[in-house]
């Protein structure tokens, strides 16, 4: 005998999926937005509306899209300061500090 039980969706399962929605809505926004060229300065005072406005799902997705968007620029500074060109190798030197 094969029995078959039906999930139901809970208010709190769909509250859930609503929240991401709009995290990952404003996340996209804010890449598309420093994509286009608008600054990460311009970015952070949106963020400080939305706080202002205590529109916490939305800061959420600001704040996400801010840090992925410093990690990777980070990333691309120390890869472009330590490539060694001729062999695409990255090249770190943990002897001593050059001043």
């Amino acid at each position: 005998m094969i029995h078959v039980t039906l999930k139901r969706e809970t208010s709190s399962n769909k509250r859930s999926k609503y929240n991401s929605k709009i995290i990952d809505e404003y996340y996209l926004l804010v890449i598309y937005e420093v994509e286009k060229g608008e600054s990460l300065e311009d970015m952070q005072f949106m963020l400080k509306e939305y706080e202002d406005k205590e529109m916490y799902l939305e800061c959420a997705g600001i704040h996400k899209a801010i840090d992925h968007i410093t990690f990777f620029a980070i990333c691309e500074i120390i890869t472009s300061l330590c490539l060694d060109e001729q062999t695409d190798n990255l090249i770190f030197n943990y002897d001593k500090r050059e001043d």
